[in-house]
């Protein structure tokens, strides 16, 4: 078998960096061919390293160069901005970083390097040997911070760690794949997590601990005295954290992280109730911000008004920019029935239908619509805000 240390020798690199590219089987074949006494086992291991690192390229930023990879340990790993975030804002709310903290289930290693480079000492732990071997090698990225271990989360020792990080796997990896050859099917039931959520519950009872969950991770499974954390990167909703007492600072917090920068919004955040009818420029907020229910907090942090009946949009007099929201110049108001839609766009290019409307979805409109393209027409952005 394969391990990971056989993924980074020299002479391994130099036979990945030959196996990138579009034409991947082609490449394959080729060093097949140049390089007879090299195992065709390790060659094709290589090679999925090469497409796990162009799809980690997004994801991890500089880290996808440096790291060995595996398809479910890629699915799970966080956004490398995300964990550098998670990190620096433990340590904001520790008060400190000369501490240890603990990451249960680290996987390769992702957030565990997020959190050695806010300062913390951490200890890792990974259950799968090999993949415990990969995050170990990934550990280099941060030198002298991070040590990986191959144990049990649950029965982990943690004498000396000051918090923990949880982030329990929720894919069942004997489900479907879809074409990248990725799981499709998750645990609907935090308890068959692993670890499972009541025990990661239980865990906080003992240490102060920050857990990841996805987005929509049910509200009663998070308690009353917690902090949920909806996270948007470059735009994307990709995950909730969950931050329990005593490290809980609100109850809901929307956080997004573009090139521009960081904001965050809480309930703790003075709301703005002001409405008004759409004005020169539309404001989209963040699917952090909607998730979170913090619409009003997001218009009193900009000092705009929410858009008179609609729950999820903002207007403004001019532009403004904020990695909570995206702003739209309004070139004109259409008619919302399908017919005078068409009138209205006939001549124009390619449509981009933007809606929040549970029953009524960008396709279902488009397909109503029956835009038909003008090869000349300017594109267009079309806004569903009632």
């Amino acid at each position: 078998m394969i391990r990971p240390a056989d993924l980074r020798t020299p002479g391994a690199r130099a036979l990945e960096a030959q196996l990138g590219g579009p034409d991947g089987l082609a490449a394959v074949s080729a060093v097949r061919r140049a390089h007879p006494e090299v195992a065709p086992d390790l060659i094709s291991a290589l090679a999925t390293q090469a497409r796990l690192r162009e799809r980690a390229r997004p994801r991890l930023g500089a880290w996808a160069d440096e790291v060995v990879l595996s398809d479910a340990g890629l699915q799970q790993a966080s956004r490398a901005e995300v964990a550098r975030y998670r990190g620096a804002e433990l340590a904001r709310r520790l008060g400190r970083v000369d501490v240890t903290v603990a990451d249960l289930g680290c996987g390769l290693g992702v957030d565990a390097l997020g959190l050695a480079a806010a300062g913390f000492d951490v200890r890792a732990v990974e259950c799968d040997p090999w993949t415990a071997e990969a995050a170990a090698i990934n550990a280099a990225i941060v030198p002298g911070r991070l040590t990986v271990e191959c144990a049990d989360a649950m029965t982990f020792e943690l004498k000396g760690c000051a918090a923990a990080f949880c982030d329990p796997a929720r894919r069942d990896e004997s489900g479907p794949s879809n074409r990248e050859g990725t799981r499709t099917r998750g645990y609907a039931d935090p308890s068959q997590w692993s670890p499972p959520w009541p025990w990661v519950r239980e865990l906080s009872g003992r240490l102060p601990v920050v857990a990841k969950a996805a987005p929509g991770l049910p509200g009663s499974h998070v308690p009353d005295d917690a902090e949920r954390e909806w996270i948007a990167c470059d735009g994307e909703l990709v995950e909730t954290c969950v931050w329990f007492a005593p490290l809980a600072a609100a109850s809901r917090r929307a956080t997004a992280i573009d090139p521009g920068g960081r904001a965050s919004v809480s309930d703790r955040d003075s709301e703005s109730h002001a409405t008004s009818e759409p004005a020169t420029v539309l404001v989209e907020a963040s699917a952090a911000v909607v998730r979170a229910r913090l619409l009003p907090a997001l218009a009193a942090r900009l000092g705009i008004a929410a858009v008179r009946g609609s729950s999820h949009w903002l207007t403004a007099d001019a532009p403004l920019s904020d990695p909570l929201a995206r702003c739209w110049v309004v070139e004109r108001e259409l008619p919302a029935e399908p017919v005078g839609l068409r009138a209205a766009l006939r001549g124009r290019g390619s449509v981009t239908w933007k809606t929040r409307d549970i029953q009524t979805g960008a396709e279902d409109i488009a397909r109503r619509v029956g835009h038909r393209l003008a090869r000349s027409g300017t594109a267009i952005t079309v806004a569903w805000v009632r």
